[in-house]
């Protein structure tokens, strides 16, 4: 039964990690070594700290006194949220931190269910875990921070760069909604670099109430995690997979974890795989009943918070517990609030209303005070209030709370975009981003991760000199999402909508998963639907495995055309281009362009009857009118970026049928064939094919 503690050196070699879930499969493999690619010294770091374990740990006579807590880890819990239930309560943080307390210092009630076989060796484990008083400014802190980001939705090692504490100082916990794995949580073992150390944990897997599903696998995620961080493995060793027979000729290196193959959900007491009962209620097993430590992981635990190998030693070192405030005998402060609000809608028509949400945090906020620049009402007090604006315009929202701790005050400038129900942009309407400055204009960029997002460059464009990118190439952070967000068309009267635009993307590796979607507002931005959804090689214009910063050559745009035919006559559309990167280079966008089949100012369109033929046209482009009175009549032909390439002045001409041949001279593709009838206008988009 006994095992030997070198063991663990080899499986740091061989590449083990600390990646857990406890609801579904473990994907730690794929993390670590990930991370290790990036910095292989982490395993040279965590093999350092396991070839240092001593087999007894006499030194440590202090640990007899099992009651005596030895150890106090300062903590600090960020909530990656969007405003929803994903904004976990802080009587659910304290709920974690209290169960995670119990598990360590063996006072929780299901040890009495431990198998007799197990009980001589279940651990004390006299370590505490402590919320921070203190940020790292010297701020007065609950040891919680909280930020909006749609990160947590698909969460991996992006949400780390929203907030982090000094990982010398506290151990980072952050709470998200879901993880991009599909795993319950995960932690790197000791040797990672600062950046990426900490744990990462689902909400619905994070204590035991709130939003916790409150099964024994839910409440003790955190500790099984906090157990990687502190440099155990599963009982099973570095396989990902528990219930695997190879799972018998590997370990944990711990001396006193049966060998085992690892168990999934179940709870079989009697189970025995490798020639001894396995320790199926360890919380480093998969099993539904994991309820103990054992003195040999006490040990390395211990080991790792002692060894001056790795920053864990700092944690709980007398001048570390005043800087964070977790000393013995602190005297806890009221903090100043945080302020802080839900406003889910930032673009509507004129007229309706916004739902805003006081989320104040850091405090127990006893008094609030709103402004609303433009809206009614114009102030409140209350927590929760629906406000209507019904001018068009850009506003400001101010937020004032007060608690027994001091007061803060949150202004959102122009966050409240009020748009003209009717759009005030006609067809045709094309930007090439040669002119276009977004600060101040109709044009809105989304960048939730607020890192690098869509910004104009002159390094790459289809046509002229500047198109818009997301340097994703350095900046963007796998799984950051940006919007890139057109003003709203009027599509009043005319008919065939078509978009037009030209892209520009290259993948860093073959296996890229990055995504590009258009979506459609028909209320100014209320609601969106999506339109277009590629990811993948259906956006790839450019070569795999492109390392560098990658700038288009004129073969890798690609002219991309989006049907609008069920916004005919809509007098309001409104479009947004997300892009999610996942292991992608720059993406470009260059010369959008909305055209249509155009109505007549009000007149019949009878009166003039326009057709166009054959369409897409060869040679020749035949151009047809039957107005109905003697008018001015002027053919114009322009690209997608708007520039005249050829006009024709017919003159007046008569009553009665009107035709007119227009040669091709070179034209290739799209253009936009506009006919003016004295003060009528009208257009269409033809396509030609060069012969």
């Amino acid at each position: 039964m006994l095992k030997k503690y070198f063991l663990i050196t080899l499986l740091i070699l061989a590449g083990t990690t600390a990646f857990a879930q406890e609801l579904k499969r473990c994907s730690h493999a794929e993390m670590w070594e990930e991370a290790i690619k990036n910095d292989p010294e982490a395993a040279v770091r965590n093999a350092e700290l396991s070839r240092v374990l001593p087999p007894h740990l006499a030194q440590f006579a202090e640990r007899t006194a099992s009651g005596t807590i030895i150890f106090t880890i300062p903590v600090v819990v960020h909530i990656i949220h969007t405003y929803g239930a994903d904004n976990i309560s802080k009587a659910q943080v304290l709920n974690a931190i209290e169960i995670l307390n119990s598990t360590y210092q063996l006072n929780y009630a299901d040890t009495a269910n431990v198998i007799q076989l197990f009980k001589p060796i279940l651990a004390n484990c006299q370590t505490q875990f402590r919320l921070a008083n203190f940020d790292p400014n010297g701020g007065c802190s609950e040891g919680i921070t909280r930020t909006y980001s749609p990160l947590t939705n698909s969460a991996n090692d992006a949400v780390k760069q929203l907030v982090q504490w000094n990982s010398t100082k506290y151990l980072n916990v952050w709470v998200v909604n879901n993880l991009a794995s599909g795993a319950g949580g995960y932690s790197y073992l000791p040797g990672i670099s600062g950046s990426l150390d900490g744990i990462v944990v689902r909400n619905d897997q994070f204590g035991g109430i709130g939003t916790s599903g409150g099964s024994t696998l839910a409440k003790h995620t955190l500790t099984h995690e906090v157990g990687h961080w502190l440099n155990l493995r599963h009982t099973w060793g570095n396989s990902n997979t528990p219930g695997l027979a190879s799972n018998c000729s590997i370990d944990d290196g711990i001396f006193d974890t049966p060998n085992t193959i690892g168990t999934l959900f179940a709870c079989d007491t009697n189970f025995n795989s490798c020639g001894d009962i396995a320790n199926v209620q360890n919380f480093m097993d998969y099993a539904n009943c994991e309820i103990m430590f054992t003195e040999g992981q006490k040990d390395a635990m211990h080991t790792t918070l002692y060894s001056t190998v790795n920053s864990r030693n700092n944690l709980w070192s007398p001048a570390n517990l005043l800087f964070t405030g977790t000393e013995d005998n602190h005297v806890t402060a009221i903090c100043a609030p945080r302020a802080d609000f839900d406003q889910k809608l930032n673009y509507i028509c004129a007229g309706s209303a916004i739902a805003f949400k006081d989320a104040s945090w850091n405090g127990d906020i006893i008094s609030r005070t709103w402004i609303f620049n433009g809206g009614t009402p114009s102030t409140s007090t209350d927590s929760a209030v629906s406000v209507v604006y019904n001018t068009p315009g850009t506003y400001d929202v101010t937020l004032m709370v007060t608690s027994a701790g001091g007061s803060d005050t949150l202004i959102r400038v122009g966050n409240v975009n009020v748009l003209a129900a009717v759009s005030q942009n006609p067809i045709p309407y094309s930007e090439g981003f040669e002119t276009l400055v977004i600060q101040g204009s109709d044009w809105a960029i989304e960048n939730p991760n607020n890192n690098s997002t869509w910004t104009i460059n002159s390094l790459g464009a289809a046509t002229g000199t500047n198109s818009i990118r997301i340097q994703n190439n350095t900046g963007s952070s796998a799984g950051s999402i940006d919007a890139l967000i057109t003003p709203a068309m009027n599509f009043s009267g005319v008919t065939g909508v078509v978009m037009n635009y030209k892209m520009a993307f290259a993948p860093k590796v073959s296996s890229d998963t990055s995504s590009f979607k258009i979506y459609v507002s028909t209320n100014c931005g209320r609601t969106w639907m999506v339109r277009s959804n590629r990811s993948g090689t259906q956006i790839h214009t450019a070569p795999n495995n492109f390392a560098g910063n990658f700038v288009p050559t004129a073969s890798q745009w690609r002219n991309e055309t989006l049907v609008l035919a069920p916004y005919n006559n809509n007098p309001n559309v409104r479009f947004k281009f997300e892009f999610t990167n996942r292991n992608g280079n720059n993406f470009y966008i260059d010369d959008i362009n909305f055209t249509g089949t155009v109505g007549l100012n009000g007149l019949n369109a009878s009166l003039y009857q326009l057709e166009l033929f054959p369409n897409p046209a060869g040679n020749q482009l035949n151009v047809k009118l039957q107005p109905e009175k003697s008018v001015d009549i002027t053919i114009e032909l322009t690209d997608l970026a708007g520039r005249v390439v050829y006009t024709h002045n017919a003159g007046r001409v008569p009553a009665g049928e009107f035709n007119y041949q227009l040669s091709n001279n070179g034209y290739n593709g799209m253009y936009i064939l506009r006919v003016r009838a004295g003060n009528d206008q009208m257009q269409s988009p033809v396509i030609f094919n060069a012969q």
